[in-house]
């Protein structure tokens, strides 16, 4: 477990450093806080014109759940007027959020988060994003089962939150 944790984190700053890289001024930072699918997390976003995909890594840290570790992987499409940064503040999202529960049978869980937000910007490269959302549950695998076979129950609608993440960007 502890080398599949370390693969990702390790993965994840390879694959943000590569993107890093190849542009200037088109990533942004962010740290936030989503109770239903992430918890607290680390991420970044890399914008194509009105168009951002992101990767975010976080932890629940057993506060309001049990504890986990998640991955979620984050696109926007921003509209709306122009505030006086030049960047459009409303947006549309889908997530597509994955979680590990640390708990005795290990659970997965796979989300799928469509919502809408506002980034309110602080200056020019700081803004207070939040959104509003509704989080769909569309894989719960339980790993063994009592009877000793695999458990793994999907859920097309059938489980589903309502949904807020606030996050920093920067």
């Amino acid at each position: 477990m502890k080398r599949k944790i370390i693969s990702c984190f390790i993965s994840c700053f390879l694959f943000s450093t590569a993107i890093t890289a190849q542009t200037d001024k088109k990533n942004t930072y962010n740290v936030g806080y989503d109770p239903i699918t992430q918890g607290l997390y680390l991420g970044f976003d890399h914008a194509i014109h009105n168009y951002s995909i992101g990767l975010d890594l976080g932890s629940s840290l057993g506060l309001v759940m049990p504890l986990n570790v998640s991955l979620c992987l984050d696109n926007a499409y921003f509209f709306g007027k122009q505030n006086k940064y030049n960047m459009k503040t409303w947006h549309v999202n889908a997530r597509l959020a994955y979680s590990k529960l640390l708990v005795e049978n290990k659970p997965n869980i796979l989300y799928i988060v469509p919502s809408i937000g506002k980034t309110f910007s602080l200056n020019e490269k700081l803004g207070l994003n939040i959104e509003l959302g509704y989080g769909f549950q569309v894989l719960d695998d339980w790993g063994k089962s009592m009877t000793g076979g695999n458990s793994i129950t999907y859920y097309y609608g059938g489980v589903s939150n309502p949904n807020i993440r606030i996050e920093l960007k920067f």
